[in-house]
């Protein structure tokens, strides 16, 4: 880790728990698959990641996670399960190199979801951009403006898309204006009268 970097004891705590929980899946990992290799992995943690949260690097047998997304999300309710998603979903790299269908089979069995990405708005590392597909709506963050890029999603189906890119504050202010407009539409909209049919006695 960066040496400017604090480390309280909160992130002692739960990097100890990652250690932890890393040789509990590579345990279960073994267990499923016995040909794996899992001896010599080691556990590490890095302040350079801006939009990665965990990562496997396969020719050093290291397990390096995102110090600064931790401290950033580490009192929220939800932390400590998504903390065993991102370990499952890394540790299943350790057999299966890709997001292929194996991969997935294996990082589900571990306890992951097999989702290639996360995508939960509350814990994703945001980038400067939002690149938005027209084709698909599909939305992902970037720290660069790039030129001519295409969605990943789309050229899969063979459809070549180009991606559209706005600043993250535009989309905010977007969202919070639609929002507005859907409330003052539903408080505009007249009440309308029940009549009750009078019941007749018996």
């Amino acid at each position: 880790m960066h040496e400017n970097f604090k480390v309280s004891e909160e992130i002692l705590n739960i990097a100890d728990y990652i250690s932890h929980m890393t040789k509990i899946k590579l345990y279960e990992l073994k267990r499923i698959s016995p040909r794996a290799n899992v001896d010599g992995i080691s556990v590490k943690f890095s302040t350079r990641y801006k939009k990665r949260l965990g990562c496997y690097d396969t020719k050093n047998r290291v397990f390096t996670y995102n110090i600064k997304w931790i401290e950033e999300h580490m009192n929220h309710p939800d932390f400590k399960k998504v903390l065993d998603e991102i370990i499952a979903h890394e540790t299943a790299h350790v057999v299966f190199h890709d997001h292929g269908r194996y991969w997935k089979l294996m990082c589900r069995a571990l306890g992951g979801t097999g989702e290639t990405r996360y995508n939960n708005q509350q814990f994703i590392c945001k980038g400067k951009y939002v690149a938005i597909c027209p084709s698909c709506n599909h939305r992902w963050y970037s720290d660069k403006k790039a030129r001519g890029g295409y969605c990943g999603y789309c050229a899969k189906r063979g459809i070549k898309s180009s991606v559209e890119f706005k600043l993250c504050a535009e989309i905010e202010n977007e969202y919070c204006q639609s929002t507005q407009k859907r409330y003052q539409k539903r408080n505009t909209k007249k009440s309308t009268k029940i009549s009750f049919r009078p019941i007749k006695p018996h």
